[in-house]
């Protein structure tokens, strides 16, 4: 039990740090324009009342690979 516990609370501050990261990448606070060129952003050419950040790929399988 004590394992798991402690499995869970890694898991919890490793998902937090890559929350961290993201935020601080996509707000200018990490230089990286590399990776940034990997996170599909969803630009509109003008106003309208979509508001989709991300473009996320469809998956017409259970076989594709999974976006992460």
């Amino acid at each position: 039990m004590h394992v798991q516990n402690t499995f869970l609370k890694y898991a919890n501050r490793k998902r937090a740090a890559n929350f961290n990261f993201i935020y601080k990448l996509l707000n200018g606070q990490i230089d990286s324009p590399h990776l940034l060129s990997l996170i599909p952003l969803n630009v509109p050419p003008r106003f309208t009342l979509q508001h989709t950040t991300f473009n996320l790929p469809i998956s017409f399988t259970n076989y594709e690979p999974l976006c992460r």
